[in-house]
Formats: structure tokens, C-alpha cells, sequence
């Protein structure tokens, strides 16, 4: 065992079994619960480094495209930087080149004959991700039978021995340019965040190669000097707007700033008002510039092409779309007098793709976090210590020494992602925690916080007030009785605790299911007894009968039997109990008895 202190460990990227030694030696954390937030924090910080690492690469690429010379150059560079931040065995781009895809750029280990190779446009993963225009992966490719697979490939595959194989199209404007893959030669899943860092750089590399053709024609257009001359100016107007908006973008992700200083930074560049609306065309930054004629124009860009549209009398409409991987995250609006320049719509798509990164950086972040306090609710109601309970949660600023509420939530069909969005809405407003659990949600909130939202989309059971980590198992247990006696009531869309039970509150009670189970034995328990020993239905009969108001027709037509039938079965139940049951103080007791009967059975 070496002197290093257990925070030098930490720095150094020790691993958890190098820890857990130190620990054991008596030179770390005593107490195992620190130990775990020690490496919990340890993982943290990894993640955070790893991200910081990807942001970095993508900043460089990115400040390289402004004054890109050497395509090949950049490429081969995007092939090396996707293949150490993805960690995979080999990385390669496969450009179009007529009616196939030929594979100009790569790194990684390769035979000879991997240089050669052209893949089809309609077959093997390639095809796949050409056709959709989406990302897409497998981890066992020669194996995986919903590819069309072709010979070539496959030969190709079996050779360099590739099984997981993940690929994003390299887009530009609209067309498609090639695809850019990451290979592994052992079985792997891709995980969303490699997927959206792959078209990440994709992205990149598409907007060189479209640079670099755009400098070609350029250079290739001397037919008219003073023409060539006013391109060649317009294009360093576009460089400059171009440099000076990746000043202002890379300030903005130093600075940890978000999606709403990117749309400020290109209507500053752009010299027009600029917004933002997210995936259901909401205003998330920028002025609103939407006007009633625009409706249902913004559905235009979900196919990922930037689009041009009229607006209101001369005005022209810009649309670029933000996306993220296969993920369409809203859309950059500009609108003005005049239509926009090819430049301006490169210096918006540029602007989309920092926006999507940092879309997608922040929802990483959130979903981390959600992940973490559903952690400890679950924690919470499944008991623990409850002193080091409390002192977690007190670290996400959850102060489980003030009165709290717990409420189990149940979505009603075929609205589950609204309920379980505004559960999530609801713990992010009020300072509490939200995990799903089973197919349901399970919510802690302070006293006090109003949870009507949920009604329109959701039943939910509330447990009493309680106070401490300590009485949470309990009130989860509380809940979920509540919950369950609301359903079996057939009171759905109600947010209630016991109270909104009724007279069947008292079933939740510590002695309730006892006093019920005695009050139903005393009023209906030779009726219950007949129906058991010979097979008959007059406990539903009287039940139906009595919640009809005695009404012979309605009860006949509820029980689909004929009026007759329900007579025999009336005289039949008042042999039983005795004809006192029809007095009306005596078919209350027998009413609410029966409910009894069929509740308790269901809770």
C-alpha cells in the first residue's frame, strides 16, 4: 500500500477496487456510505471530464472550418477524433461517390483490401442509413437478420472480424454526402450519447466537405472577374460572420451559457431578430416572430432541411431545424424583408448545431440528476438508515424535517407521458423528488404544493403529512392503499388522500380492515355464506339492486336477467337476512356492507 491520501487516489483516476483497498486499510472514508459518495463523486468527475474532452474536440473541428483548406487533412482528423472519443477499434468515413460508397478516410487497423471496398446504397447498414437519413447501429452485424446484407460487406466484415458497427449520415443542406461509422471487433451496444457525439462530428464534416466544395466552385468561377470578385467578397463577408459567430459560440460554451445566448449571438452576427422554438413549436429564447399565417409551417422542417417560406405580404420566412442524432429538437426562426444568402443559412445551421449540443448537453445533465433523486426516493421508501437518508437528501436541498407529502401516481390511459411529465414539472417547481417505479410515479413534495395538474391525466393516492426519513415507508405504504381503494371505487382522475374516500376511509385505518371485516360478517355474512355454499349470486344482486334505488326495471337491465328472475331473487335474499333488511336504516347498513365486502378484497 502506497502513502497516497485517499483524495490523491481520487485525482489520479484510481480505480474502485485501488479505492476500496485504501478504505479497507483504515486510509480512506470510515464510514462506507462517504466512501460511496466519495466514489459517486469520483464518477461524476469523470463523466464531467470525459464531456469537457468531447466538447473540446468539437470546438477545435469546428474553429478549423472557417479557414479549411486541406479537406483530407480535416477528415482523416474527424476519423481519429471519433475514434479515440467513441474508443472504438476503428473509425472511417464512406463518401458517395456515384452510385455507391467508396471509404476515403479512416483510422484504426485495416487489411489492404478494406481500402478498395465500395458499399451499396440500398443494402447492409450503409444502405440502411443512407435510405432513412437516421443514424443506425448493430452489435453483431454479420448476425443481425434485419440487414440486407451483401456479399462485398459481409466478406469485408468476416475479414476484419467488425461485429458492432455504428453509423450517422453526413448531411449537408438537404443531400447526402456519405456516412461516417465507428466499428468494434467484439459485441457492443452504442449508447445514445456515442450516437449523438458520432453525428456530432458527422456534422462537422459535412460542413467542410460543403465548405470546400463551395471554395472550389469559387475558385473554378473566372469567367467574370468583377462576378468572381463580388463572390470572393460576399464569401470573406460570410468568413467573417462565420469567425466572428464562433467567437461568440465558443464565449457562450466557455462560459457554460445556453441555447438562449447562441440565438443571441446569431441575430448580433445576422443583424435581424432571431428565435427559437422547441419541438412543439413553443418560444424557448428570442422574440416571437410567428404570425397566424405561419401555422403549421414550422412542421416543414422535421424532415431536417433547411427551408425558406413566405410569410406576411413581401416577408420571408428562414427555417433551420435543430437536430440531434435521429432527434428533431425545434427550430431556429428568422424572419425579414428579402430572402436569405446561402452564407446566412450556413451561419444558421452552424448556430443550430451549437444549439443542439447544448440541448443535448443539458437534458444529459438533467436526466443524471432526475436519475440520482429518483434514486434516493426509492432509497427513502424502501427504509434505510434514515439519519443518512436525511443527510442525502438534504444535499439535493430537500429538507425532510419540514412536513411533506407523498403521492403515488397511476396515469390514465393513454396519458402517461403527460402525467409523467408534469409529476416531473411538479417536483422541479416545488423542490422535491420523482421516480417511476413499477409503471407508476412516485412523488415527494412539501405541504402544501397543489397537485390538481394531475387530475386531467392521472389518479393519485396521497399519504397523511409526515415529517422525517423515518415515517416515508409508511406514508409510501399509505399512498399506495389510497391509491388502490381509488381505483377499486372507480374514481379515476381524482388526486385525493383518505379523505376523498369517504365512508371507505376507515378500511386505511390501523383497526379499519378488522372493524370492517366484523361489520360485514354481522349484516350480510348469512348471505355471503349462502352465496359460497351454493354457487348463487345474491350478494351482487341485492348490491346492484340497492344501487339502483330499488328500481326493478334498471337493476333487471344492469344484471341482464328478466324482472321475474330478479323478484325469485329478492324473495330468495329476504329468507335469508330477513325481510327487516328492506327498512332503510337496515339497507344502508347492508349497501355500505356489500361495498365493503367487494373493496376489501381489492385492497
Amino acid at each position: 500500500m502506497t502513502d497516497e491520501t485517499w483524495l490523491e487516489l481520487l485525482l489520479r483516476d484510481a480505480s474502485v477496487d485501488e479505492l476500496d483497498a485504501h478504505r479497507q486499510a483504515g486510509s480512506g472514508p470510515e464510514n462506507e456510505a462517504d466512501a460511496r459518495r466519495a466514489l459517486q463523486l469520483h464518477g461524476l468527475l469523470r463523466e464531467r471530464a470525459q464531456r469537457a474532452t468531447e466538447l473540446s474536440a468539437l470546438s477545435e473541428i469546428a474553429a478549423r472550418l472557417t479557414s479549411v483548406r486541406d479537406l483530407s487533412a480535416l477528415l482523416t482528423d474527424i476519423a481519429v477524433q471519433a475514434r479515440q472519443l467513441l474508443r472504438t477499434d476503428v473509425t472511417y468515413l464512406a463518401l458517395l461517390e456515384g452510385d455507391s460508397l467508396r471509404i476515403r478516410y479512416f483510422d484504426g487497423t485495416f487489411g489492404p483490401s478494406f481500402r478498395d471496398i465500395r458499399l451499396s446504397l440500398t443494402a447492409g447498414l450503409a444502405g440502411r442509413i443512407v435510405s432513412s437519413g437516421r443514424a443506425a447501429w448493430t452489435s453483431d452485424y454479420l448476425g443481425d437478420a434485419t440487414i440486407t446484407h451483401e456479399a462485398d460487406a459481409d466478406n469485408l466484415a468476416g475479414e476484419e472480424k467488425l461485429r458492432s458497427i455504428l453509423g450517422v449520415p453526413l448531411h449537408a443542406r438537404g443531400e447526402t454526402l456519405g456516412v461516417l461509422f465507428a466499428a468494434e471487433r467484439s459485441q457492443r451496444p452504442f449508447t445514445e450519447g456515442e450516437v449523438n457525439l458520432l453525428a456530432g462530428l458527422a456534422s462537422h464534416a459535412a460542413i467542410a466537405m460543403e465548405n470546400a466544395r463551395l471554395f472550389d466552385a469559387e475558385r473554378s468561377s473566372s469567367d467574370d472577374l468583377r462576378e468572381a470578385n463580388d463572390r470572393l467578397r460576399t464569401a470573406a463577408s460570410a468568413v467573417d460572420r462565420a469567425i466572428a459567430l464562433h467567437e461568440r459560440l465558443t464565449e457562450a460554451v466557455v462560459r457554460g451559457g445556453g441555447p438562449a445566448e447562441v440565438v443571441q449571438a446569431l441575430a448580433d452576427v445576422l443583424k435581424v431578430p432571431v428565435q427559437l422554438v422547441d419541438a412543439q413549436d413553443r418560444l424557448l429564447a428570442g422574440p416571437d416572430l410567428r404570425s397566424p399565417s405561419a401555422a403549421g409551417q414550422f412542421a416543414d422542417v422535421t424532415d431536417r432541411r433547411t427551408v425558406v417560406v413566405q410569410g406576411v405580404g413581401d416577408e420571408i420566412m428562414v427555417l433551420c431545424p435543430v437536430v440531434a442524432a435521429d432527434d428533431y429538437l425545434g427550430c431556429l426562426v428568422v424572419a425579414g424583408h428579402g430572402g436569405a444568402d446561402d452564407a446566412e443559412v450556413r451561419l444558421l445551421e452552424r448556430g443550430a448545431l451549437g444549439i443542439a449540443l447544448s440541448l443535448v448537453q443539458e437534458r444529459a445533465l438533467n436526466d443524471a440528476a432526475t436519475r440520482s433523486q429518483g434514486e434516493l426516493l426509492a432509497a427513502l421508501v424502501e427504509g434505510g438508515e434514515a439519519d443518512v437518508l436525511q443527510k442525502r437528501a438534504a444535499s439535493v436541498r430537500v429538507d425532510l424535517s419540514k412536513p411533506h407529502v407523498l403521492a403515488l401516481v397511476e396515469a390514465l390511459d393513454g396519458h402517461e407521458q403527460q402525467a409523467r411529465s408534469t409529476a416531473v414539472e411538479l417536483a422541479r417547481r416545488a423542490g422535491g423528488l420523482v421516480v417511476e417505479r413499477a409503471g407508476r410515479t412516485l412523488l415527494l413534495v412539501p405541504e402544501g404544493t397543489g397537485l390538481g395538474g394531475l387530475s386531467p391525466y392521472a389518479t393519485a393516492g396521497l399519504s397523511p403529512v409526515v415529517v422525517g426519513a423515518a415515517a416515508l415507508p409508511a406514508a409510501h405504504a399509505a399512498a399506495r392503499r389510497c391509491l388502490q381503494a381509488l381505483l377499486a371505487l372507480g374514481r379515476r382522475g381524482v388526486v385525493g388522500d383518505a379523505m376523498a374516500l369517504g365512508v371507505h376511509r376507515f378500511l386505511l385505518s390501523t383497526d379499519g380492515p378488522d372493524e370492517a371485516t366484523e361489520f360485514v360478517r354481522r349484516t350480510v355474512g348469512p348471505l355471503l355464506e349462502h352465496d359460497s355454499t351454493r354457487g348463487t349470486d345474491l350478494a351482487r344482486t341485492l348490491e346492484e339492486y340497492l344501487a339502483s334505488g330499488r328500481q326493478h326495471t334498471a337493476t333487471a337491465e344492469r344484471l341482464h336477467i328478466h324482472p321475474n328472475t330478479l323478484y325469485q331473487r329478492l324473495t330468495r335474499i329476504g329468507t335469508v337476512l330477513g325481510e327487516g333488511w328492506r327498512e332503510p336504516d337496515a339497507a344502508l347498513d347492508v349497501h355500505v356492507a356489500l361495498r365493503l365486502h367487494r373493496l376489501s378484497g381489492l385492497l
